[in-house]
């Protein structure tokens, strides 16, 4: 599918693009654009080890999301594939006020992908160059 490409739905014209091209066209991509016909995707927020996470808007719900996007060279490999989707299956087991809740995942365009609650402040590695952060401060 061509990233520039239109999808209409309705009488609602609806840019379409693939989920690998966000993060790595981030530079020269106009945001906002829509994925699935459901997130309204608005910018690149970083990149991790497996992966990329752009902030989003469930059309919807009305709320704030993140959507993590398995990293191209990644999605290659079936093993990579098992092990980002245990990652949300694992966060998604857990409750605790320091763990973000984990709503849905699921594939476009053969990419992969997993829809996150978005927390608004710096992430770990910024806080982390403050200094260690004690366990009382991560009690709820």
């Amino acid at each position: 599918m061509n990233p520039d490409s239109h999808h209409t739905s309705g009488n609602n014209p609806t840019r379409i693009i693939k989920a690998e091209d966000s993060i790595k066209s981030s530079k020269r991509r106009d945001y906002p654009f829509t994925l699935l016909h459901r997130y309204e995707v608005l910018s690149p927020l970083g990149s991790g080890g497996m992966g990329d996470v752009v902030l989003a808007k469930d059309i919807e719900l009305g709320r704030q999301v993140a959507i993590k996007w398995i990293r191209g060279d990644l999605a290659q490999s079936k093993d990579a594939v098992q092990r980002f989707y245990q990652e949300a299956k694992a966060a998604a087991a857990l409750n605790h006020p320091n763990i973000v809740q984990i709503y849905d995942r699921g594939r476009d365009d053969g990419d992969d992908f997993f829809v996150m609650e978005y927390v608004d402040g710096e992430s770990l590695a910024e806080r982390l160059k403050r200094g260690p952060i004690s366990a009382a401060t991560l009690r709820p």
